[in-house]
């Protein structure tokens, strides 16, 4: 199968999953209740409940208000923030792109730092250099994202005073966010890159490359490495979609204007407009994360779209 029929097909594969999650999102705000009554809480009347489930449209049938729902967001309209009195696209449109930028970022710095210390550990293996790397990779998986972020903030921040602890605007504010959400995904790329990498390198057409005289920089980068990251690529979109997730935490510690910290202010103001928007384009974000990284796997790997 050609490259572009391969990218076509995982494009429609998409569609079942993005219906899903929109009938999922839609019925986020039946399943936990009357949203009418929980926005308004328990001291609020039964004329002041129905007024705003009129408003709402909660009093037609379900398949109406899916209808409604499918038809305002063809058109970019997601509703009405009840606690910001504006539109929930402007919201979120605000703080999408901080979001984006960490998780980018965190995402960037996971690859750039994970394959190198994963062939390194590989190439020297049970020697002083794989023994630190897997020290690393325990702590870095031991370490909960937001203790990581306040022990940074304490010794880059305040005690070195190398970069600033909160706030958002340039590389120096982003760099504390990116690297405490990207640490945990460092550590375990890295140990996927390395036992990849293990397994690679004891394949008879390594030994074959190498009895022909190929360098060692050629056999590991041109023809080990590129086998070995079939399944960091796998788990990267994994982490990926978990990224997204956590970054709400690390929003919230580092003080960055992104979509975490709005989920949560919706939350705490019962903001079921909001609320419904910010996980749908999460799940938005999540599916297209994962088309990229499968589309990637079948550049990489020829098989993979003949399979």
């Amino acid at each position: 199968m050609n490259l572009p029929k391969y990218v076509l097909q995982r494009v429609i594969q998409t569609i079942p999953m993005l219906l899903f999650v929109l009938v999922l999102v839609f019925s986020l705000t039946r399943l936990t209740g009357d949203p009418a009554s929980l926005m308004l809480g328990d001291a609020a009347t039964n004329e002041s409940v129905g007024a705003l489930r009129d408003q709402w449209g909660l009093n037609d049938p379900l398949l109406i208000q899916f209808w409604d729902y499918i038809r305002n967001l063809l058109t970019g309209d997601m509703g009405a923030s009840l606690r910001y009195s504006r539109p929930v696209a402007d919201l979120i449109g605000e703080r999408l792109m901080a979001s984006m930028v960490l998780v980018t970022a965190s995402v960037i710095i996971s690859v750039v730092v994970s394959v190198p210390l994963g062939v390194l550990a590989a190439r020297r293996w049970n020697r002083k250099e794989d023994t630190l790397i897997r020290l690393f990779v325990v702590v870095g998986q031991a370490v909960p994202r937001f203790y990581l972020g306040i022990l940074l903030m304490l010794l880059f921040g305040l005690r070195l005073r190398w970069l600033p602890t909160s706030g958002y605007g340039t590389w120096k504010h982003l760099l504390l966010p990116a690297f405490t959400l990207a640490t945990p995904t460092i550590a375990l790329l890295t140990r996927l890159v390395r036992s990849s990498m293990l397994e690679v390198l004891s394949a008879d057409y390594i030994r074959t490359a190498r009895a022909k005289g190929l360098g060692e920089r050629s056999v590991v980068y041109r023809h080990a490495l590129r086998n070995a990251l079939m399944a960091p690529i796998t788990m990267l979109a994994i982490q990926a979609a978990q990224l997204v997730g956590s970054a709400v935490v690390v929003e919230q510690v580092f003080g960055w204007p992104g979509l975490g910290r709005l989920a949560l202010d919706a939350i705490y103001a019962r903001d079921f407009p909001l609320i419904q928007g910010i996980v749908l384009i999460l799940c938005l974000i999540v599916i297209v994360t994962n088309l990229v990284v499968d589309v990637s796997y079948g550049f990489i790997n020829p098989q993979a779209r003949a399979s």
